[in-house]
């Protein structure tokens, strides 16, 4: 059975890469808060430690 590519599917899969995208920025922007709320705290290793 041959997979077709419908435009539909790559619509599809474009939107999922986007999303991945914006879900990656989103953590590394909550990673750098929580690093800014550390050092405002005094508190130096938040998570890493």
């Amino acid at each position: 059975m041959k997979t077709s590519y419908t435009p539909q599917l790559l619509i599809g899969l474009f939107l999922v890469f986007i999303g991945a995208i914006l879900l990656i920025r989103d953590w590394w922007y909550l990673d750098q808060i929580f690093r800014a709320f550390s050092d405002l705290a005094g508190n130096t290793c938040f998570r890493d430690c």
